[in-house]
């Protein structure tokens, strides 16, 4: 067959088989080789991708976020990544649901409500006041654009509204609401001995072997997590503002250019005497009291002090009716054409206006000046090197972009082009770290398959007037420290479990004796501690949080006998609680309700999202 091909290479029999595979190849052979070669996605829900890039971003920012939230270090016990990765994943479908939902039901978000949310955000905000140039600015940094920016929070508009519409909703019945409030206000009768983990350190070294036996027995406590060291390229506006240059002519020209720009507009000085109308619209009163100022000022008496006398406007009435230098479109239309068509010393007849009747004398007028070029030089400097920063700042960096993506291998030849020097991380792990390293997105991109695979990353913007781009030097996959590495961390893991296990005993010990009748207070002092008591109210400022969670949920005590108990508290230490009664609470005015409607609203949303996820369609990918 092929010899046959090969022999009617140029005959028309030959490109036809030639056409028939190429038909073959575009319907069938093509279309699967490339869906083989693309990366499945974490999620569909009913037919929507959640990619796995989306996942990567949401995980480093919510790990992040816990990171910050936790001193910059998460105990590895408590937040492992799978958890929260599973918990990303399934907030992600949760917004994708709600999402559909709205659509489904033909909410939308207005463009003026979308306007007045992005006006509201402070991050735009300069002097106090939105910016659209801010606006723009920040998202460049962010490499997103407003079309970009506003469709991802029209987006969360939609599903906050959902959630609202859920959440508001609930509603609380009389008998809820005095069952409610009567927990609420319930306060206990307790005592209680602390005995802190502190007091139970060992004072013995552990042996070896049951150093070797704890390591043994937790083989994903002591771990180095995955690791990267990358070098990098940072572009930055600082940097290149320093090295700009701004000439003396250049600063004049600008000014020439420009003086419009520097103009001060004329401003008029005035002083006016406000006669009010009475909110019913009568008239006679104001137009009698207009007559008399104005034939007072007729037979001379001063201006000023008939202000002083019958103004009716509080903040300048003792000023002798001055309102100080303004410009146009500082008053209302009716008073400022009148001023702005006066001559210095005029007094006019009196102006209608919103607030009354106004009769005003022009005592200066400061005409338009143009600001002198010393005034304004720093201005001008300022505007022309920010300028140029960024011209050559959005320059090298499309230039960074396209060497370092038509040379991936390296970051040598954009190095080069650009003057700039290849910086060395330290080795951070998922976890972030600092400097550029705590940006989550700068670890997303040193985590991506395409730089752990040798790839240049994508220019990412930081945020802050700086971009960089990133290449693998080393990666070191998670490995288990050898015993002699974790030995210290092991040591102080193995004291804390024996502190944990005699606090635990010895309230064991206590809980026993009080139960036969001993006297707190020598049991506290025995064991080093303080026998408290007082009546206590719910979440009560001075019980540790894990001990009023579990008093206010002990059985009611017997006139006989106190309820003990032993609570665990975060650190390891142990308080030993004693219930002696319960005295029920009183119900109390409707705004109580507050709580439990919360309550009440967030369990209804999450039985909401919870019936939304078993009526979809979702598959998850391992």
């Amino acid at each position: 067959m092929l010899q046959f091909i090969r022999e009617r290479a140029q005959s028309w029999i030959a490109w036809g088989i030639i056409g028939l595979i190429i038909v073959v190849f575009a319907l069938w052979g093509i279309g699967d080789y490339v869906r083989s070669s693309q990366e499945l996605p974490a999620a569909e829900v009913n037919g929507t991708d959640i990619s796995q890039q989306q996942l990567k971003q949401a995980f480093y920012e919510r790990r992040q976020q816990l990171a910050q939230m936790f001193g910059g270090k998460l105990d590895p016990t408590l937040f492992s990544d799978a958890q929260i990765r599973q918990q990303t994943l399934d907030s992600l479908i949760r917004d994708q649901l709600l999402l559909e939902t709205a659509h489904r039901s033909q909410m939308a978000v207005g463009d003026g409500l979308l306007a007045n949310e992005i006006r509201n955000m402070p991050v735009f905000d300069e002097d106090g006041a939105f910016s659209n140039q801010r606006y723009e600015q920040v998202l460049s940094f962010q490499n997103m654009s407003p079309r970009q920016f506003e469709a991802s929070l029209r987006r969360d508009l939609m599903i906050r509204q959902l959630q609202v519409g859920v959440t508001e909703t609930a509603f609380v019945t009389p008998a809820e609401l005095a069952n409610y409030q009567k927990l609420s206000n319930q306060t206990r009768d307790a005592g209680w001995l602390q005995l802190p983990i502190d007091h139970f350190t060992p004072t013995d070294e552990p042996t070896t072997e049951a150093l070797q036996a704890y390591y043994d027995g937790h083989p994903d406590l002591y771990m180095f997590p995955e690791r990267v060291q990358v070098g990098y390229l940072e572009l930055s506006r600082e940097k290149l503002a320093a090295g700009i240059s701004v000439s003396e002519e250049e600063l004049r020209d600008r000014y020439e250019a420009q003086k419009d720009s520097f103009s001060a507009p004329e401003q008029r000085r005035a002083a006016h005497i406000l006669v009010e109308v009475p909110a019913g619209g009568d008239e006679g009163g104001a137009r009698q009291k207009l007559d008399e100022i104005q034939a007072k000022l007729a037979a001379g008496v001063p201006f000023d002090e008939l202000a002083r006398q019958y103004s009716d406007d509080p903040g300048s009435a003792a000023q002798g009716g001055d309102l100080g230098l303004f410009g146009r479109g500082v008053m209302v239309k009716p008073f400022e054409d009148k001023v702005f068509s006066m001559q210095v010393g005029e007094i006019s007849e009196p102006i209608r206006t919103e607030f009354g009747y106004h009769i005003i004398r022009l005592d200066e007028v400061k005409k338009d000046e143009v600001k002198p070029f010393e005034e304004v030089r720093e201005q001008i400097l300022n505007d022309i090197r920010m300028a140029k920063v960024d011209e050559q700042y959005f320059d090298m960096a499309d230039r960074m972009s396209s060497l370092t993506y038509e040379h991936p291998e390296s970051l040598d030849q954009a190095a080069e082009a650009l003057g700039l020097t290849i910086e060395e991380s330290p080795v951070v792990a998922r976890s972030g770290g600092s400097g550029i390293f705590a940006d989550p997105k700068v670890i997303a991109a040193a985590f991506s398959d395409s730089v752990l695979a040798g790839n240049n990353s994508d220019v990412i913007e930081l945020g802050d007037g700086r971009g960089v781009v990133l290449h693998i030097r080393e990666h070191l996959t998670a490995t288990r420290q050898s015993f002699e590495e974790a030995k210290a961390a092991v040591s102080t893991d193995v004291k804390r479990e024996q502190a944990k296990a005699m606090a635990k005993e010895r309230a064991s010990q206590a809980i026993e004796r009080l139960r036969q009748g001993e006297e707190p207070t020598a049991v506290a002092t025995e064991l080093g501690g303080e026998w408290k008591r007082a009546e206590v109210k719910r979440k009560d400022p001075q019980l540790p949080p894990e001990v009023g969670g579990r008093l206010f949920g002990l059985p009611h005590p017997s006139a006989e006998q106190a309820v003990f108990e032993a609570v665990a508290l975060g650190d390891g230490g142990q308080v030993v609680v004693a219930l002696y009664a319960v005295k029920e609470g009183a119900a109390t005015a409707p705004p109580a309700a507050d709580g439990l409607l919360k309550d009440d609203g967030r369990a209804a949303l999450d039985a909401f999202n919870e019936g939304l996820r078993k009526r979809a369609n979702v598959t998850v990918n391992p």
